[in-house]
């Protein structure tokens, strides 16, 4: 059993994964204003709710670069989903999340608190941006 990471650690973690899961829940309800069956499009993950985004958005430049940047967080959240502690290096010695990134390259990346700081940011951006684009 890996040691405890600090609260603020894991608050952070807590926070970045809510914080996406209520960005990917409004773009559930997007999809369902377009016609696509709530039923269906609650469950699917993320990969296919951003595809659907990018057909349905195809040719809104706008949009279009709404489900761009929606793609990324996919990509990131994945990353932080299937994350695995360890113990990062140094005197320090924090227990911390890391992801190795083996699809483009085969090296670690850690899963810091500005990682985290950074991803809920695009995050909330993103959302925010969204209701513009989508309700006005």
């Amino acid at each position: 059993m890996p040691k405890r990471p600090q609260s603020e650690y894991l608050e952070r973690i807590g926070w970045a994964m809510y914080a996406f899961q209520g960005l990917e829940w409004s773009l559930i309800h997007v999809l369902k204003d377009a016609g696509q069956p709530i039923a269906q499009t609650s469950t699917k993950t993320s990969g296919p709710i951003a595809s659907l985004l990018v057909a349905l958005w195809e040719g809104d430049e706008v949009k279009s670069e709404l489900a761009s940047r929606f793609t990324a967080l996919v990509t990131d959240r994945n990353h932080l989903a299937h994350s695995h502690p360890a113990t990062m290096g140094g005197e320090d010695r924090v227990q911390s999340m890391h992801r190795w990134k083996v699809h483009g390259g085969n090296h670690v990346f850690w899963i810091t608190d500005n990682w985290l700081d950074e991803f809920s940011e695009r995050v909330r951006v993103l959302h925010r941006d969204l209701h513009v684009a989508t309700r006005g």
